[in-house]
């Protein structure tokens, strides 16, 4: 490492860092942040995205390390594209569903932070051994190995997206204990373990994020690893966590996230911009001291408070329920807002939670004229008269008309392991 270079001391600038190897990604992304760099540590199916988004912030292009499966690329802020004096330690870039990603700054006190209090309630230990599928540049990955350094836990990696045999044969090997997982890599990582009828015993403790984790599939999973605790978890790139289950939680509140992690302050706040009362339904608004200072490209400040875009309600005992994505997951059908979530949620529980994605069809205007659904194994015709049975029932005529069911090979996923949607 030490022929990387040191970043100047206006703190002007930033590392992009891009490699094939998990384990890489994160030594370089500590080295860069010791020698004064801010670091951006990028999955590979995001850097082309990644970088003109810096670019499009006001970023200038310096130069470019390069080796075998290594590149980093360097960009200065010329322009003072961001609102601090300096910029900070960390970035993680935002899913860019809708355009170019956004990039999401973390200084050192943040990531401390978020890393003591996620560890509080989680308790990795010295003796696990925790298996990720995650890269480095997913925010949810990059934490496993702050965990697992926080803990002196051992850290492996394995590829579940392209790989997932290979990926149980490897948590069979290593005896792994913790397996931080997305709901659709939990799916896949299922379909191997069904085939061979094969149970992961050492498995402790399964984290999931990134999307909804249904009970049906909790209920699953248990089966599968007898021995884990299923741990629901919601969050934002714009401040890591939010919340996290328990075992408690999840027999207690099927369905719910969880309570806000230490230190969180989480309302609901409906459309009048009233705080809504215990289980009304409105927007997640979270407060704290490890919510992003701003946007690169935006002299804005959050102020500590995130608008999170995403639709949800608390229960009176706090226990918080995620709703799907008010930008994504909502879409207006025959004059009415369909949950495109709700829909899938409702296909999986007949399904038995098989990997399913729903994509909204259009008409040449841009209106949804009905709804593609994508599962990956044949149906009999008593699983489709189920589907449209119960999708009539709980949505109306007009939504299980518009449905089309295709079997295909593979629901595509991110190489961050969640299902590309539309």
């Amino acid at each position: 490492m030490n022929e990387l270079p040191s970043a100047e001391d206006d703190r002007r600038r930033i590392a992009v860092v891009e490699t094939k190897d998990q384990g890489t990604t994160f030594v370089l992304t500590d080295a860069l942040l010791n020698r004064g760099w801010t670091v951006l540590p990028v999955p590979r199916h995001k850097s082309v995205s990644v970088k003109d988004a810096l670019l499009a912030a006001g970023f200038r292009y310096v130069a470019r390390t390069t080796s075998a499966g290594l590149s980093i690329g360097y960009f200065e802020d010329k322009e003072r594209s961001f609102s601090g004096a300096v910029l900070p330690g960390l970035c993680f870039s935002t899913s860019g569903t809708t355009g170019l990603p956004k990039l999401v700054p973390f200084d050192i006190n943040q990531v401390n932070f978020i890393g003591s209090a996620v560890g509080e309630v989680l308790c990795y230990q010295a003796d696990d051994i925790v298996l990720s599928p995650l890269p480095v540049g997913f925010d949810y990955g990059f934490y496993q190995a702050v965990l697992a350094a926080r803990a002196s836990s051992s850290l492996a990696f394995a590829d579940a997206v392209t790989f997932p045999a290979d990926f149980v044969s490897s948590a069979q090997r290593l005896r792994a204990t913790v397996l931080p997982v997305t709901p659709a890599l939990a799916r896949r990582i299922l379909a191997v373990l069904d085939s061979s009828e094969e149970r992961l015993t050492d498995v402790r403790m399964v984290t999931s994020t990134g999307s909804d984790l249904p009970p049906g599939l909790v209920a699953r999973l248990q089966t599968a690893m007898p021995n884990a605790q299923i741990v629901p978890m919601y969050g934002m790139t714009e401040c890591k966590r939010i919340s996290i289950s328990t075992a408690a939680s999840v027999r207690r509140f099927p369905g719910s996230c969880g309570l806000p992690l230490p230190g969180t302050q989480v309302e609901i706040v409906e459309s009048s911009e009233a705080i809504a009362a215990p289980d009304g339904v409105g927007e997640i608004v979270v407060s704290g001291p490890h919510v992003t200072l701003g946007y690169l490209g935006s002299t804005e400040p959050t102020g500590g408070v995130l608008r999170t875009g995403d639709l949800g309600r608390m229960g009176s005992d706090g226990e918080l329920y995620h709703l799907g994505r008010l930008s994504v997951d909502f879409v207006k059908f025959h004059d009415e807002r369909v949950g495109l979530l709700d829909i899938e949620r409702t296909i999986g529980e007949v399904l038995g939670h098989r990997s399913i994605r729903i994509v909204p069809r259009r008409a040449t205007d841009g209106s949804v004229e009905g709804f593609d659904v994508e599962h990956e194994s044949a149906l009999e015709s008593a699983d489709v008269a189920a589907v449209e049975r119960v999708v009539h029932s709980m949505f109306g005529s007009h939504v299980s008309r518009a449905l089309r069911l295709h079997c295909v090979d593979s629901i595509a996923l991110t190489e961050n392991g969640k299902v590309v949607r539309e």
